[in-house]
C-alpha cells in the first residue's frame, strides 16, 4: 500500500509537472529566460521524485533490461497484479515490442507478473520476470489503452547456469 501511495503521488506530480514544464517552457518562449519560481521548483522535485523512483522503488529486471513498478490494477470487471514499465536499458528486449514507458506486462508466457512476489522494504521483487527466456510471450496494456495483447519477444539464452549430470531437477 506504502508503494501504491508513492507511486501515485510520483505519477500525480509527474502530470502536474508535465503542464508545469509546458507552462515553462511557453514562458521561457515568451520571455527568453529560464523557468523560476514555483515552476523551477517544481521541476527540481520532480527530478528528485524521478531519482528516488529509480532508486528504491523499482525492480530492475536483468532479462527484461527494464525497471518495473508492480501494481494493483484494474480495468473494467477485472482486478490484477501488473508491473508498469518505468525504465529500460537502450537494449532491453521489450525494444523489439515497441514497449514505451508507462506500459504494464500483466504476465509472461501465461505466468502472472505477480507470481512469487516479494516485498524488499521498498519495492516488489518479482522473480517471476526472471524465469523466461528465449521466445516468450508478453500479455500488456499499453498505456492509455485498457485491453490486454499479446507479444512475442526474444529473452535470449537462460541466464540459470545448467545442473551437473549427477543432480537430478524436479
Amino acid at each position: 500500500m506504502k508503494s501504491q501511495i508513492k507511486i501515485r503521488n510520483v505519477v500525480c506530480i509527474a502530470s502536474a509537472l508535465s503542464l508545469c514544464v509546458l507552462l515553462g517552457y511557453a514562458a521561457k518562449q515568451a520571455t527568453a529566460q529560464p523557468p523560476q519560481g514555483p515552476v523551477a521548483q517544481a521541476i527540481q522535485q520532480f527530478q528528485q521524485q524521478v531519482k528516488a523512483v529509480y532508486a528504491t522503488d523499482a525492480y530492475y529486471s536483468n532479462s527484461l533490461k527494464a525497471q518495473l513498478v508492480l501494481e494493483k490494477m484494474s480495468i473494467p470487471g477485472y482486478t490484477f497484479w501488473g508491473a508498469r514499465v518505468v525504465g529500460m536499458d537502450p537494449h532491453s528486449p521489450l525494444h523489439q515490442i515497441q514497449f514505451q514507458l508507462g506500459d504494464v506486462i500483466t504476465r509472461l508466457d501465461g505466468a502472472k507478473i505477480g507470481t512469487g512476489k516479494y516485498w524488499t522494504g521498498s519495492y516488489w521483487w518479482l522473480p517471476q520476470a526472471e524465469r523466461h527466456y528465449g521466445n516468450t510471450q508478453v500479455r500488456n496494456i499499453r498505456s492509455g489503452n485498457q485491453f490486454a495483447q499479446n507479444d512475442y519477444v526474444d529473452l535470449g539464452k537462460s541466464c540459470f547456469p545448467k545442473p551437473p549430470n549427477n543432480i537430478v531437477v524436479p
